[in-house]
């Protein structure tokens, strides 16, 4: 390129093969002193020259620096430039057989150039990078773009389709589909000639008349560009171009935005004239765990199929989906295991998040399956009559709007993290072992609300793992094939189902509010105590409520439910009756219970006094993140509005404890 600026001839003092030569463009070197280098590998005469300088006293000084010169991977020599004709494409030229529509605006760039074709969806609007900040990339690249070097001397490949033979050529009866070009001067002209597709009977006629191909293949990118319309029967115009061209979106990994995504653009905007898709979301890279990127070299890849015989495919899926964020980079760290077949391979502790989920699916729905004998139809039952059912409904209904938008948005780890709490902790933690005692009670609405459930569940999960969702789906069918608000048979595939609608209806935040900030927040507090004071799971305690507030109307209204719950005898006091000096004291709101014979006063004031230490720091450190605007603007919005949740949550559990400290006292 300097030498370009300063208009210097360009010389080779190399051949092919790398060894010193004057036979391409080195014309003076005989009779002198560098004929001596003639011949030489390039690696000898590089040591061979210094000791040149050094004879002739020339040399001044050795010392050594470090520089990053890229090595390659496969043959791990150097990688060094080297001048040698190749054919290009002139990416920033008008199109001649395109309009002038003058340049786009605020560059150089023709609009019907093939930078300009690919340029203009994403300035129009019609093209668009998920996160959008890939769209800066594409845009500053093709901006920046030098003509396409598009030949490459290797052994496989599209096959350049240009032939070429010394001298003029007088063709005048050209035939259609025959494209000639002379180049050079008078004396050392070459003609050049292109065959278009479908005419490849003039082929022979060429070599007739003493024509060579090219020996170059195209560059893969080039043939890589063609990839959305050849597929589909491209140059013909077939019925499954017509239908699935252009698609909407493409996924693939930041390094080839600018190598492949642009030239797909550019050539679909020529040759169809609409970019071969709508919208382009870029992953993140997998990385070991020490930031490094994945490589059979460094050995610390990991095979897929190795995850899936040890995990299973659905439990990969659920890990790489989970990983999926808005970051460039994801770390995976990377341990050594012993597959099922005795061979050792990499694997990953992350999978073991997706293969415990799809075992809880699996046993939910094993137990949902197992108590559907006898269901209820949809209208034959009234979910708003008990807050558990109205409660899980409300969950679900909020779950499916959200899983929906984080989808429509490509934030896949939002939507497997939120799905993964609602199976995980409202569905199987809570409403699993509610229906459980409430159907051993004779209570059959739960029947319904388990399969509706499920059911929802199963359709929602299906995109991220398809094949257990699709099996239970499958035994779902079999033993309550008329489940929910529709009321007839569902699907027989689960992939032909239809996606799940959130019904607003059912969404109420009064009926959250009394289930998790009153009933569960009580069970939970009770639960605790056992824990802490070591008492068995089935001893029955003895509880006494005074059932002030709203908190109090939600625990009675649910006793039943709250005492097997809490293997304990519920009792309601009012505030005049002495309360047992050795009661442990809960406080939901205004209502308190007091749990007797579990534990001392000195013991529990100790606990008590912990326990609001641990909580104060717990709070300073939510207040701080929440003050940062770094985090505040960086994190994700669902983040966000989980940091603030947990800090209300945890001022709730603060003032709940200094008023049973105070009591305690």
């Amino acid at each position: 390129e300097i030498g370009q600026r300063h208009n210097l001839p360009i010389v080779n003092v190399m051949a092919p093969d790398g060894t010193i030569s004057d036979k391409f463009g080195w014309d003076d070197a005989r009779g002198t002193d560098a004929e001596q280098f003639l011949g030489l590998d390039r690696f000898e005469a590089r040591e061979a020259i210094v000791e040149w300088f050094r004879k002739e006293n020339l040399l001044d000084d050795v010392r050594e620096y470090t520089h990053e010169v890229g090595h390659s991977y496969r043959s791990h020599v150097p990688i060094e430039p080297y001048l040698s004709d190749q054919w290009f494409i002139a990416v920033k030229k008008q199109i001649p057989s395109l309009p002038d529509e003058g340049k786009i605006e605020g560059t150089d760039i023709p609009v019907n150039s093939l930078a300009g074709l690919a340029l203009k969806p994403l300035l129009d609007g019609r093209l668009k990078f998920i996160p959008e900040r890939y769209a800066k990339t594409y845009q500053s690249w093709l901006e920046n773009l030098r003509d396409w070097p598009i030949s490459r001397q290797l052994w496989w490949g599209h096959r350049i389709p240009i032939w070429s033979k010394a001298g003029t050529v007088d063709f005048t009866d050209l035939p259609a589909g025959l494209a000639l070009r002379q180049v050079g001067s008078e004396n050392g002209k070459i003609t050049y000639a292109c065959i278009a597709a479908g005419h490849e009977d003039l082929e022979a006629r060429l070599q007739a008349d003493g024509f060579e191909r090219d020996p170059d293949v195209l560059d893969t990118w080039f043939s890589s560009a063609l990839w959305p319309i050849s597929t589909m029967g491209w140059p013909e115009e077939t019925d499954l171009l017509k239908a699935f061209y252009p698609t909407d979106v493409l996924c693939t990994a930041r390094e080839i935005i600018t190598l492949w995504v642009s030239r797909m653009v550019m050539f679909g905007e020529y040759f169809r004239g609409e970019s071969p898709f709508r919208e382009v979301y870029v992953h993140a890279m997998i990385q070991d765990g020490q930031g490094r990127k994945m490589s059979k070299s460094l050995g610390n890849g990991i095979d897929p199929l190795d995850i899936i015989e040890s995990h299973g495919t659905d439990a990969m899926r659920f890990t790489l989906a989970h990983m999926t964020t808005e970051t460039q980079d994801v770390r995976m760290p990377v341990v050594e295991m012993t597959l099922p077949d005795g061979r050792r391979a990499n694997s990953s502790p992350k999978f073991d998040i997706g293969r415990n989920f799809c075992n809880k699916l699996w046993n939910a729905a094993r137990f949902v399956m197992m108590n559907l004998t006898d269901m209820p139809g949809w209208s034959e039952i009234n979910p708003r009559e008990n807050l558990a059912d109205a409660w899980i409904l409300s969950q679900l209904n909020q779950t499916i709007a959200l899983t929906t938008e984080h989808l429509s948005k490509y934030h896949f780890h939002d939507a497997v993290d939120g799905l993964y709490h609602f199976m995980w902790n409202d569905f199987c933690d809570w409403y699993l072992e509610i229906a459980k005692i409430r159907i051993n009670a004779g209570q059959t609405s739960p029947k319904a609300i388990l399969a509706y459930v499920l059911d929802s569940l199963l359709r929602l999960l299906h995109p991220i793992i398809p094949f257990i969702t699709e099996y239970i789906w499958s035994k779902l069918n079999e033993v309550a094939p008329i489940r929910g608000p529709e009321e007839s048979p569902a699907e027989e595939l689960l992939i032909r189902a239809r996606w799940p609608e959130a019904d607003n209806a059912l969404i109420d935040k009064t009926v959250e509010e009394d289930f998790r900030l009153r009933y569960q927040q009580a069970v939970r507090c009770v639960r605790n105590i056992r824990a802490e004071h070591n008492v068995p799971p089935k001893k029955q305690i003895d509880i006494l409520l005074q059932a002030d507030g709203r908190a109090g109307e939600v625990i009675l209204s649910n006793r039943d439910l709250f005492q097997a719950q809490c293997a304990s005898k519920l009792t309601v006091i009012d505030k005049q009756i002495a309360i047992p000096k050795d009661a442990v004291i809960i406080t939901v709101e205004d209502a308190k219970l007091y749990i007797t014979g579990v534990v001392d006063r000195q013991a529990e004031l100790a606990r008590l006094t912990k326990r609001r230490e641990e909580l104060i720091a717990r709070i300073e450190s939510a207040e701080k993140k929440l003050a940062n605007p770094e985090f505040l603007n960086k994190a994700p919005q669902e983040v966000v509005s989980r940091q603030r949740e947990r800090l209300k949550s945890l001022k709730e559990e603060l003032h709940a404890v200094e008023k049973n400290l105070s009591e305690a006292k």
